[in-house]
């Protein structure tokens, strides 16, 4: 989850949602490892750390969406800069 949270997973609403989700079914665990409850506490932190991974993978991909955007953007300005210069 520090990883996800370090990449800025807070910032990217999908992101933020499936890191909102590993903190709370960690805090889950732990009060089901507080009641003895070992084999769901660690069913449930199996989710946890695959809502942390996808946090992750979502906050690496929200700068990538925004520079591929950025650089269409530009392409398409150009082109119609371009189209504008012809003769």
């Amino acid at each position: 989850m520090r990883a996800a949270e370090e990449m800025g997973a807070a910032k990217v609403p999908e992101a933020a949602l499936e890191l909102k989700l590993a903190h709370d079914q960690t805090e889950q665990a732990k009060q089901l490892l507080k009641n003895g409850e070992k084999d769901r506490a660690d069913l449930l932190l199996l989710r946890a750390q695959a809502d942390a991974e996808l946090a992750l993978a979502l906050a690496k991909e929200g700068p990538l969406v925004a520079d591929a955007k950025n650089a269409s953007d530009e392409v398409k300005a150009l082109q119609q800069r371009n189209q504008q210069t012809k003769p």
